[in-house]
Protein backbone atom coordinates (compact mmCIF):
# COMPACT_ATOMS: atom_id res chain seq x y z
CA UNK A 1 0.00 0.00 0.00
CA UNK A 2 1.13 3.55 -0.79
CA UNK A 3 0.50 5.99 2.06
CA UNK A 4 -0.02 9.65 1.15
CA UNK A 5 -1.04 11.86 4.04
CA UNK A 6 -4.47 10.43 4.99
CA UNK A 7 -4.87 8.49 1.73
CA UNK A 8 -4.00 4.85 1.07
CA UNK A 9 -3.55 3.70 -2.52
CA UNK A 10 -3.10 0.15 -3.73
CA UNK A 11 -0.73 -0.76 -6.55
CA UNK A 12 -3.70 -2.14 -8.50
CA UNK A 13 -5.51 1.19 -8.34
CA UNK A 14 -2.42 3.09 -9.47
CA UNK A 15 -1.91 0.77 -12.44
CA UNK A 16 -5.62 0.84 -13.30
CA UNK A 17 -5.51 4.64 -13.74
CA UNK A 18 -2.13 4.40 -15.42
CA UNK A 19 -3.56 2.02 -18.03
CA UNK A 20 -5.75 4.79 -19.47
CA UNK A 21 -2.95 7.34 -19.73
CA UNK A 22 -1.66 7.93 -23.25
CA UNK A 23 1.20 10.26 -22.35
CA UNK A 24 4.20 9.72 -20.12
CA UNK A 25 2.98 11.42 -16.99
CA UNK A 26 5.00 11.56 -13.79
CA UNK A 27 4.09 9.51 -10.73
CA UNK A 28 3.03 12.71 -9.00
CA UNK A 29 0.61 13.61 -11.80
CA UNK A 30 -1.04 10.18 -11.73
CA UNK A 31 -1.44 10.28 -7.97
CA UNK A 32 -2.78 13.82 -8.12
CA UNK A 33 -5.39 12.65 -10.60
CA UNK A 34 -6.54 9.93 -8.22
CA UNK A 35 -6.60 12.10 -5.11
CA UNK A 36 -8.84 15.09 -5.59
CA UNK A 37 -9.60 16.11 -2.01
CA UNK A 38 -8.00 18.99 -0.13
CA UNK A 39 -5.60 16.77 1.81
CA UNK A 40 -3.49 16.41 -1.32
CA UNK A 41 -2.35 19.98 -0.87
CA UNK A 42 -0.38 18.84 2.14
CA UNK A 43 1.05 15.77 0.43
CA UNK A 44 3.88 17.79 -1.07
CA UNK A 45 5.18 20.38 1.34
CA UNK A 46 6.93 23.23 -0.47
CA UNK A 47 9.14 23.71 2.59
CA UNK A 48 10.64 20.21 2.18
CA UNK A 49 13.54 19.80 -0.25
CA UNK A 50 12.43 16.26 -1.11
CA UNK A 51 9.52 13.83 -0.81
CA UNK A 52 9.30 10.15 0.10
CA UNK A 53 6.67 7.81 -1.29
CA UNK A 54 5.97 5.56 1.71
CA UNK A 55 5.11 2.02 0.60
CA UNK A 56 4.35 -1.07 2.67
CA UNK A 57 4.45 -4.39 0.82
CA UNK A 58 2.85 -7.62 2.05
CA UNK A 59 3.56 -9.82 -0.98
CA UNK A 60 6.14 -10.09 -3.75
CA UNK A 61 3.39 -9.58 -6.32
CA UNK A 62 2.43 -6.27 -4.72
CA UNK A 63 6.03 -5.05 -4.96
CA UNK A 64 6.17 -6.02 -8.67
CA UNK A 65 3.04 -3.98 -9.33
CA UNK A 66 4.53 -0.89 -7.67
CA UNK A 67 7.77 -1.33 -9.57
CA UNK A 68 5.85 -1.54 -12.86
CA UNK A 69 4.00 1.67 -12.01
CA UNK A 70 7.14 3.69 -11.20
CA UNK A 71 8.87 2.29 -14.27
CA UNK A 72 6.17 3.86 -16.47
CA UNK A 73 5.81 7.08 -14.47
CA UNK A 74 9.08 8.84 -13.56
CA UNK A 75 9.98 10.39 -10.23
CA UNK A 76 11.13 13.94 -9.75
CA UNK A 77 14.79 14.54 -8.95
CA UNK A 78 14.06 15.01 -5.25
CA UNK A 79 11.48 12.24 -4.90
CA UNK A 80 12.25 8.89 -3.27
CA UNK A 81 10.52 5.57 -2.63
CA UNK A 82 10.70 4.13 0.89
CA UNK A 83 9.69 0.47 1.08
CA UNK A 84 8.67 -1.30 4.28
CA UNK A 85 8.34 -5.07 4.27
CA UNK A 86 5.70 -7.17 6.00
CA UNK A 87 6.02 -10.96 5.50
CA UNK A 88 8.40 -10.44 2.56
CA UNK A 89 12.06 -11.20 3.28
CA UNK A 90 15.07 -9.11 2.30
CA UNK A 91 16.40 -11.50 -0.37
CA UNK A 92 13.10 -11.71 -2.25
CA UNK A 93 12.62 -7.94 -2.04
CA UNK A 94 16.05 -7.25 -3.49
CA UNK A 95 15.68 -9.80 -6.31
CA UNK A 96 12.49 -8.11 -7.49
CA UNK A 97 13.99 -4.60 -7.35
CA UNK A 98 17.13 -5.86 -9.09
CA UNK A 99 15.09 -6.80 -12.17
CA UNK A 100 14.53 -3.07 -12.70
CA UNK A 101 18.16 -2.02 -12.16
CA UNK A 102 18.34 -0.40 -15.60
CA UNK A 103 15.58 2.05 -14.59
CA UNK A 104 16.58 5.43 -13.16
CA UNK A 105 14.03 5.30 -10.32
CA UNK A 106 15.83 2.34 -8.69
CA UNK A 107 18.53 4.73 -7.48
CA UNK A 108 15.79 6.57 -5.60
CA UNK A 109 14.67 3.48 -3.62
CA UNK A 110 15.35 2.97 0.08
CA UNK A 111 14.37 -0.29 1.78
CA UNK A 112 13.75 -0.75 5.49
CA UNK A 113 16.07 -3.35 6.96
CA UNK A 114 15.81 -5.28 10.21
CA UNK A 115 14.80 -2.42 12.50
CA UNK A 116 12.45 0.50 12.11
CA UNK A 117 14.08 3.60 10.67
CA UNK A 118 17.03 1.59 9.38
CA UNK A 119 17.06 2.30 5.66
CA UNK A 120 19.59 1.52 2.92
CA UNK A 121 19.73 2.59 -0.70
CA UNK A 122 19.92 0.20 -3.64
CA UNK A 123 23.73 0.20 -3.81
CA UNK A 124 24.17 -0.72 -0.14
CA UNK A 125 21.22 -3.09 -0.35
CA UNK A 126 23.17 -5.11 -2.92
CA UNK A 127 25.90 -5.61 -0.29
CA UNK A 128 23.30 -6.73 2.26
CA UNK A 129 21.94 -9.14 -0.35
CA UNK A 130 25.43 -10.59 -0.95
CA UNK A 131 25.79 -11.06 2.81
CA UNK A 132 22.58 -13.12 2.88
CA UNK A 133 23.34 -15.07 -0.31
CA UNK A 134 26.84 -15.95 0.91
CA UNK A 135 25.26 -17.41 4.04
CA UNK A 136 22.78 -19.36 1.93
CA UNK A 137 25.71 -21.21 0.33
CA UNK A 138 26.75 -22.60 3.72
CA UNK A 139 23.51 -24.55 4.09
CA UNK A 140 23.02 -28.21 3.20
CA UNK A 141 20.24 -29.16 0.81
CA UNK A 142 16.76 -29.03 2.34
CA UNK A 143 18.06 -27.62 5.63
CA UNK A 144 16.21 -28.07 8.90
CA UNK A 145 15.67 -25.09 11.18
CA UNK A 146 18.51 -26.35 13.37
CA UNK A 147 20.80 -26.55 10.30
CA UNK A 148 19.99 -22.89 9.62
CA UNK A 149 20.50 -21.84 13.25
CA UNK A 150 23.89 -23.57 13.60
CA UNK A 151 25.23 -22.26 10.31
CA UNK A 152 23.92 -18.76 11.02
CA UNK A 153 25.66 -18.87 14.42
CA UNK A 154 28.91 -19.96 12.76
CA UNK A 155 28.59 -17.42 9.95
CA UNK A 156 28.08 -14.44 12.26
CA UNK A 157 30.59 -15.48 14.92
CA UNK A 158 33.37 -15.48 12.30
CA UNK A 159 33.45 -11.68 12.65
CA UNK A 160 35.87 -10.05 15.05
CA UNK A 161 34.48 -7.89 17.86
CA UNK A 162 35.45 -4.35 16.85
CA UNK A 163 34.03 -1.25 18.51
CA UNK A 164 34.36 2.20 16.99
CA UNK A 165 36.16 4.88 18.99
CA UNK A 166 33.10 7.09 19.22
CA UNK A 167 31.17 5.48 22.08
CA UNK A 168 27.98 7.28 21.06
CA UNK A 169 28.05 5.82 17.57
CA UNK A 170 25.48 3.18 16.59
CA UNK A 171 27.38 1.84 13.57
CA UNK A 172 28.46 -1.33 15.36
CA UNK A 173 25.03 -1.82 16.92
CA UNK A 174 22.78 -1.83 13.84
CA UNK A 175 22.23 -4.60 11.33
CA UNK A 176 22.95 -2.78 8.08
CA UNK A 177 25.91 -0.72 9.29
CA UNK A 178 27.50 -3.72 11.03
CA UNK A 179 27.40 -5.50 7.65
CA UNK A 180 28.57 -2.48 5.65
CA UNK A 181 31.39 -1.48 8.02
CA UNK A 182 34.13 -3.36 9.93
CA UNK A 183 32.55 -2.40 13.25
CA UNK A 184 30.46 -4.85 15.26
CA UNK A 185 29.64 -5.35 18.96
CA UNK A 186 27.16 -7.57 20.80
CA UNK A 187 24.09 -5.76 19.42
CA UNK A 188 25.46 -6.08 15.88
CA UNK A 189 26.10 -9.81 16.29
CA UNK A 190 22.55 -10.31 17.56
CA UNK A 191 20.98 -8.30 14.76
CA UNK A 192 22.90 -10.16 12.04
CA UNK A 193 21.99 -13.53 13.56
CA UNK A 194 18.33 -12.59 14.00
CA UNK A 195 18.09 -11.13 10.51
CA UNK A 196 19.25 -14.41 8.98
CA UNK A 197 16.82 -16.43 11.07
CA UNK A 198 13.92 -14.15 10.14
CA UNK A 199 14.74 -14.65 6.46
CA UNK A 200 13.81 -18.31 7.02
CA UNK A 201 10.82 -17.67 9.27
CA UNK A 202 12.48 -18.76 12.52
CA UNK A 203 11.01 -16.82 15.48
CA UNK A 204 13.62 -14.80 17.35
CA UNK A 205 13.97 -11.67 19.45
CA UNK A 206 16.76 -9.35 20.58
CA UNK A 207 17.03 -9.01 24.33
CA UNK A 208 19.30 -6.70 26.32
CA UNK A 209 20.28 -7.42 29.89
CA UNK A 210 20.51 -4.09 31.67
CA UNK A 211 22.50 -4.48 34.86
CA UNK A 212 23.06 -1.59 37.22
CA UNK A 213 26.35 0.15 36.60
CA UNK A 214 26.99 -1.63 33.29
CA UNK A 215 26.36 -0.88 29.64
CA UNK A 216 24.15 -3.90 29.22
CA UNK A 217 24.60 -6.90 26.94
CA UNK A 218 22.58 -8.09 23.94
CA UNK A 219 21.71 -11.71 23.22
CA UNK A 220 19.26 -13.50 20.94
CA UNK A 221 16.21 -15.37 22.14
CA UNK A 222 15.16 -18.04 19.65
CA UNK A 223 12.14 -20.32 19.66
CA UNK A 224 13.20 -23.72 18.33
CA UNK A 225 10.23 -25.89 17.49
CA UNK A 226 10.28 -29.11 19.49
CA UNK A 227 12.81 -27.73 21.99
CA UNK A 228 11.64 -24.36 23.31
CA UNK A 229 13.05 -20.85 23.75
CA UNK A 230 16.83 -20.54 24.19
CA UNK A 231 19.35 -17.73 24.53
CA UNK A 232 22.20 -17.38 22.02
CA UNK A 233 25.20 -15.28 23.08
CA UNK A 234 27.30 -15.07 19.90
CA UNK A 235 29.66 -12.46 21.32
CA UNK A 236 31.12 -15.10 23.64
CA UNK A 237 32.20 -17.19 20.66
CA UNK A 238 33.11 -14.52 18.13
CA UNK A 239 36.54 -14.48 16.46
CA UNK A 240 39.35 -13.00 18.52
CA UNK A 241 42.97 -12.35 17.62
CA UNK A 242 44.22 -14.90 20.14
CA UNK A 243 42.45 -17.56 18.05
CA UNK A 244 44.40 -16.63 14.94
CA UNK A 245 47.10 -19.27 15.42
CA UNK A 246 44.65 -22.09 16.21
CA UNK A 247 44.01 -24.57 13.37
CA UNK A 248 40.25 -24.15 13.51
CA UNK A 249 40.19 -20.56 14.82
CA UNK A 250 36.80 -20.20 16.54
CA UNK A 251 34.84 -22.61 14.36
CA UNK A 252 34.35 -25.05 17.24
CA UNK A 253 33.32 -22.52 19.86
CA UNK A 254 29.76 -23.04 21.13
CA UNK A 255 29.89 -21.78 24.72
CA UNK A 256 27.09 -19.27 24.01
CA UNK A 257 25.01 -21.63 21.87
CA UNK A 258 21.48 -22.64 22.93
CA UNK A 259 21.71 -21.53 26.57
CA UNK A 260 18.72 -22.26 28.82
CA UNK A 261 17.10 -19.63 31.00
CA UNK A 262 18.42 -21.48 34.06
CA UNK A 263 22.00 -20.77 32.90
CA UNK A 264 21.53 -17.05 33.42
CA UNK A 265 19.84 -17.59 36.77
CA UNK A 266 22.61 -19.82 38.12
CA UNK A 267 25.28 -17.35 37.03
CA UNK A 268 23.38 -14.37 38.47
CA UNK A 269 23.71 -12.45 35.22
CA UNK A 270 20.09 -11.37 35.10
CA UNK A 271 19.21 -8.29 37.08
CA UNK A 272 16.34 -6.64 35.29
CA UNK A 273 12.55 -6.60 35.23
CA UNK A 274 12.30 -9.46 32.75
CA UNK A 275 14.16 -11.77 35.13
CA UNK A 276 12.48 -10.60 38.30
CA UNK A 277 8.99 -10.99 36.90
CA UNK A 278 9.66 -14.43 35.42
CA UNK A 279 11.00 -15.60 38.79
CA UNK A 280 7.61 -15.03 40.32
CA UNK A 281 5.39 -18.01 40.93
CA UNK A 282 3.07 -18.46 37.91
CA UNK A 283 0.14 -18.46 40.34
CA UNK A 284 1.08 -14.93 41.44
CA UNK A 285 1.30 -13.78 37.81
CA UNK A 286 -2.06 -15.39 37.06
CA UNK A 287 -3.65 -13.62 40.05
CA UNK A 288 -2.29 -10.23 38.92
CA UNK A 289 -3.56 -10.84 35.38
CA UNK A 290 -7.00 -11.92 36.66
CA UNK A 291 -7.22 -8.98 39.09
CA UNK A 292 -6.43 -6.47 36.34
CA UNK A 293 -8.95 -8.06 33.95
CA UNK A 294 -11.60 -8.03 36.66
CA UNK A 295 -11.28 -4.28 36.97
CA UNK A 296 -11.57 -3.91 33.19
CA UNK A 297 -14.68 -6.11 33.05
CA UNK A 298 -16.26 -3.99 35.77
CA UNK A 299 -15.83 -0.96 33.56
CA UNK A 300 -13.22 0.59 35.81
CA UNK A 301 -10.31 0.51 33.37
CA UNK A 302 -10.18 4.29 33.07
CA UNK A 303 -11.55 5.19 36.51
CA UNK A 304 -9.63 2.97 38.90
CA UNK A 305 -5.86 2.51 39.10
CA UNK A 306 -5.35 -0.90 40.65
CA UNK A 307 -1.58 -0.54 40.81
CA UNK A 308 0.35 2.30 42.38
CA UNK A 309 2.78 4.44 40.40
CA UNK A 310 5.87 2.48 41.44
CA UNK A 311 4.31 -0.86 40.50
CA UNK A 312 3.06 0.47 37.20
CA UNK A 313 6.42 2.01 36.31
CA UNK A 314 7.96 -1.46 36.53
CA UNK A 315 5.13 -2.93 34.46
CA UNK A 316 5.43 -0.17 31.87
CA UNK A 317 9.08 -1.10 31.30
CA UNK A 318 7.90 -4.61 30.50
CA UNK A 319 5.57 -3.62 27.68
CA UNK A 320 8.15 -4.81 25.12
CA UNK A 321 7.24 -8.30 26.28
CA UNK A 322 4.09 -7.92 24.23
CA UNK A 323 6.41 -7.75 21.23
CA UNK A 324 8.43 -10.68 22.59
CA UNK A 325 5.27 -12.76 22.66
CA UNK A 326 4.49 -11.80 19.08
CA UNK A 327 8.05 -12.27 17.77
CA UNK A 328 8.90 -15.50 19.54
CA UNK A 329 5.66 -17.42 19.66
CA UNK A 330 4.01 -15.97 16.53
CA UNK A 331 0.92 -15.25 18.56
CA UNK A 332 -0.84 -12.06 17.47
CA UNK A 333 -3.42 -12.02 20.24
CA UNK A 334 -1.52 -9.20 21.98
CA UNK A 335 0.07 -7.45 19.02
CA UNK A 336 -1.20 -3.92 18.49
CA UNK A 337 -3.35 -3.93 21.61
CA UNK A 338 -1.11 -2.22 24.15
CA UNK A 339 -3.23 0.12 26.25
CA UNK A 340 -2.11 3.23 28.10
CA UNK A 341 -4.38 2.28 30.99
CA UNK A 342 -2.61 0.50 33.79
CA UNK A 343 -5.06 -2.37 34.17
CA UNK A 344 -5.19 -3.26 30.47
CA UNK A 345 -1.42 -3.09 30.00
CA UNK A 346 -0.74 -5.08 33.16
CA UNK A 347 -3.14 -7.84 32.11
CA UNK A 348 -1.49 -8.09 28.68
CA UNK A 349 2.04 -8.13 30.10
CA UNK A 350 1.30 -10.91 32.56
CA UNK A 351 -0.45 -12.87 29.84
CA UNK A 352 2.75 -12.66 27.75
CA UNK A 353 4.92 -13.58 30.74
CA UNK A 354 2.86 -16.67 31.48
CA UNK A 355 3.10 -17.85 27.87
CA UNK A 356 6.83 -17.22 27.55
CA UNK A 357 7.50 -18.88 30.91
CA UNK A 358 6.02 -22.11 29.58
CA UNK A 359 8.19 -22.14 26.46
CA UNK A 360 11.71 -21.97 27.90
CA UNK A 361 13.63 -25.13 27.07
CA UNK A 362 15.72 -27.19 29.53
CA UNK A 363 19.50 -27.38 29.56
CA UNK A 364 20.93 -29.65 26.86
CA UNK A 365 22.62 -32.63 28.52
CA UNK A 366 22.41 -34.96 25.53
CA UNK A 367 25.79 -35.05 23.78
CA UNK A 368 24.44 -37.39 21.09
CA UNK A 369 21.78 -34.85 20.19
CA UNK A 370 24.27 -31.98 19.99
CA UNK A 371 26.70 -34.00 17.82
CA UNK A 372 23.82 -35.02 15.53
CA UNK A 373 22.85 -31.35 15.20
CA UNK A 374 26.38 -30.48 14.07
CA UNK A 375 26.74 -33.46 11.72
CA UNK A 376 23.48 -32.55 9.99
CA UNK A 377 24.40 -28.86 9.70
CA UNK A 378 27.90 -29.60 8.33
CA UNK A 379 27.10 -32.55 6.04
CA UNK A 380 27.93 -30.52 2.92
CA UNK A 381 30.84 -28.54 4.37
CA UNK A 382 34.59 -29.06 4.66
CA UNK A 383 34.07 -29.89 8.34
CA UNK A 384 31.78 -32.87 7.81
CA UNK A 385 34.49 -35.48 8.60
CA UNK A 386 36.72 -33.32 10.78
CA UNK A 387 36.81 -35.12 14.15
CA UNK A 388 38.79 -32.32 15.76
CA UNK A 389 36.01 -29.88 14.97
CA UNK A 390 33.37 -32.04 16.68
CA UNK A 391 35.63 -32.82 19.65
CA UNK A 392 36.41 -29.16 20.28
CA UNK A 393 32.74 -28.25 19.82
CA UNK A 394 31.61 -30.74 22.49
CA UNK A 395 34.30 -29.53 24.90
CA UNK A 396 33.31 -25.91 24.28
CA UNK A 397 29.62 -26.65 24.83
CA UNK A 398 29.79 -29.03 27.78
CA UNK A 399 33.01 -28.22 29.68
CA UNK A 400 32.11 -27.91 33.36
CA UNK A 401 28.81 -29.77 32.92
CA UNK A 402 28.87 -32.46 35.61
CA UNK A 403 26.26 -34.51 33.76
CA UNK A 404 28.58 -35.06 30.78
CA UNK A 405 31.44 -37.55 30.51
CA UNK A 406 33.73 -35.94 27.94
CA UNK A 407 35.79 -39.12 27.41
CA UNK A 408 32.70 -41.05 26.43
CA UNK A 409 31.70 -38.15 24.20
CA UNK A 410 34.96 -38.43 22.21
CA UNK A 411 34.22 -42.10 21.56
CA UNK A 412 30.72 -41.26 20.38
CA UNK A 413 32.17 -38.75 17.92
CA UNK A 414 34.59 -41.33 16.52
CA UNK A 415 31.77 -43.83 15.95
CA UNK A 416 29.42 -41.27 14.38
CA UNK A 417 32.05 -39.87 12.01
CA UNK A 418 33.18 -43.33 10.91
CA UNK A 419 29.62 -44.33 10.10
Amino acid sequence: MLFIHDEILSAKRLNFVSHFETKNRSAKEIIEKIISNASFEYFYDSRKPEYDYKITITTKEELKEFMDFFKKHPLGETEYICIKRYNVNLKDTFEIINKYDDCEFVDHIYVEQLDKNEWVNYLNYSIIYDFLKTFEKTLPKNPTNMDIIINAYDYVKSREYFEEEDKKSLISKKFSTSVLSPYIVCAGFVKQFNCILKEYGIPCYEYQFKNKGSRGHDVSMVYIEGHGIYFFDITRDCFTRKDQSAPLKNESKYSGFMLPYTYYLSNKLLNDNFDKELLKNPKIMEIKKRYAKQQIENGKDELVNVFNEHQFEKAYLLQTLVDVDFELLKCDSLFGQVSNTKEMMTAQIYDALLKINNYFGPEINDVDLFIDFLISAKKNSDLKNNKLYYQKAVISKFLGNECINLSDSMEKINKKILT
